[in-house]
């Protein structure tokens, strides 16, 4: 056989079982770079405001707040209200954190939050488990709604200078302009299709009301005392309250949502065009089905020239980069053996644009943190020493590295096997990283359709100045009828790059059958 060019997918596709996977992303995506694609690291994460274990360790800054369980955030020109647990949190662009007074919050789950325009101050409504609240960021409290007309909603947003709420039965509100005041008969019914109203999501030029078996646009047509009509009704739901993100208020980026058919859409004008792979549509299918849509959590981000969609359930976080149409998963490191390796979803949650950087709730450690491609790891995991000495720390420090994984998908020419007797892997090479003396990659190779793995084999990528070095793989045996898959890890924080993998001399044989005799055109027992 000629030199064959292993098969590396630019968007992940791993299947559901042995033998089904066609390549798989973990922490990676692929990228055109030229007539070239190039599969790189995603972007890391760095402490933006201290994490829990952070405030605990150092006894020196004991009046921060200690913050668990973070459910959304709202950044207000150079003001960020974060919402965690029962509190709101104002942080400003110093890091500077102010737990703000006033009413106590009852949910647990996400919540809902919006701006208006007014000056000099915005007024700024929340929405949480049911009742409607006023962020007051001159008097730094969070107090009951001033107008009596609206106290039960289950979202808000902001539309064409307007509050916007929805409540399950269908019915929304609509404020006055720039204003908190609603007037009493400024509402309307979504009743296009008879099922529940989960959320307003607003994505200039329209607003949507977002049923669960349907989606109703809507557009501002200045009428009073109710300011909008209906132009269209999408012929799919929502599955979620919280499975969609993007959109104008987020980017200039169309928005996308997980729909009731536990596809992804991403809605180009007004055509919800499926962008989701089976893989991606399983593992929603698998949470809609075990009753989890509402644990489904959509957030979007950009860094480089790469607009990410990101989803996470429990278990998993899957991404989609609207840049490159490629879907690729997502993990973050959490020390411990009770959570499976492949069972983790990204730590990062509810992240929003400000300051000029994308920042997010972090559900590992507490505190925000920045998703940048100038890291290439997390922040640190402080975990409570299970027995501390009289002079040990009462915390231990984990790293939590960024591990890059890309699956090749099978080369294979079944009935035969292949045999690759070198296979010479691409990377680009010479790494000056403080910290990292001898960057690695880790190789391992599967016969059997991915279900089992070889022990992996450390290859250097070279240190400053060695950029002759070539990552080389020999020896690994030849493969069932399931073909050759090749796996490539990489756990140092480098600006890694991978550009292909070839194997100039592989060659294919039948297997030796034993105990068949050819019979009358077909096969059968000797």
């Amino acid at each position: 056989m000629p030199p064959v060019p292993l098969p590396f997918p630019v968007s992940a596709l791993p299947g559901r079982r042995p033998g089904e996977g066609q390549g798989d992303l973990v922490n990676v995506y692929a990228r055109k770079v030229g007539d070239l694609i190039r599969w790189q690291r995603v972007p890391g994460a760095i402490r933006h405001t201290q994490g829990n274990g952070t405030r605990t360790y150092f006894p020196s800054v004991p009046a921060k707040p200690i913050l668990n369980g973070p459910r959304g955030q709202l950044a207000v020109n150079d003001t960020l209200l974060s919402v965690w647990g029962t509190q709101v949190v104002r942080t400003l662009p110093d890091g500077t954190e102010t737990i703000l007074g006033g009413q106590v919050l009852t949910g647990t789950g996400p919540v809902t939050m919006a701006f208006n325009l007014r000056m000099p101050i915005p007024d700024v409504v929340l929405v949480d488990n049911g009742s409607v609240y006023f962020v007051n960021l001159t008097a730094m409290t969070v107090d009951p709604y001033p107008d009596a007309d609206i106290t039960i909603a289950n979202s808000v947003d902001y539309y064409s200078g307007y509050f916007v709420w929805s409540r399950s039965d269908g019915t929304i509100y609509a404020s006055d302009l720039q204003s908190t005041v609603v007037d009493t008969l400024s509402y309307a019914k979504a009743e296009a299709v008879a099922d529940r109203l989960l959320r307003m999501y607003a994505s200039a030029p329209v607003l949507l009301a977002c049923g669960t078996e349907s989606i109703e646009i809507m557009q501002d047509a200045g009428s009073s005392p109710y300011p909008f009509q209906r132009v269209t009704v999408l012929p799919v739901g929502l599955l979620g309250t919280w499975a969609i993100a993007g959109g104008t208020k987020i980017w200039d980026r169309p928005l996308c949502f997980a729909s009731n058919d536990h596809t992804v859409r991403q809605l180009k004008g007004m055509d919800p065009v499926i962008v989701s792979t089976d893989d991606v549509t399983q593992d929603i299918e698998i949470e809609a089905r075990a009753g989890r849509s509402e644990l489904l959590y959509a957030q979007a981000y950009t860094f480089g020239e790469s607009a990410v969609w990101s989803l996470s359930s429990p278990t998993w976080t899957w991404e989609y980069n609207l840049s490159t149409a490629g879907w690729h998963r997502r993990r973050s490191y959490q020390p411990g053996d009770e959570i499976p390796h492949d069972k983790v979803p990204w730590r990062a949650l509810w992240s929003v644009h400000y300051n000029n950087r994308w920042i997010a709730q972090d559900t590992l450690d507490g505190g925000l943190i920045e998703i940048t491609s100038d890291a290439m790891s997390e922040p640190e995991i402080l975990t409570a020493r299970p027995h501390p000495g009289p002079n040990e720390p009462l915390y231990i420090a984990y790293k939590a590295p960024l591990v890059a994984r890309c699956d090749s998908a099978p080369m294979k020419a079944a009935p035969a096997g292949i045999r690759m007797p070198a296979i010479y892997l691409d990377f680009t090479v010479g790494f000056n990283v403080d910290g990292v003396e001898e960057p690695s990659v880790m190789l391992s190779w599967s016969h059997d359709g991915g279900a089992t793995w070889a022990n992996p084999i450390v290859r250097h990528l070279g240190g400053e100045g060695e950029f002759r070095t070539l990552v080389t793989l020999r020896s690994t045996g030849r493969s069932t009828h399931q073909g050759m898959r090749l796996r490539w890890e990489c756990v140092d924080p480098i600006p890694l790059a991978f550009h292909g993998a070839m194997a100039p001399r592989t060659t294919a044989s039948l297997p030796r059958q034993v105990g068949v005799v050819v019979t009358g055109g077909g096969l059968s027992g000797a």
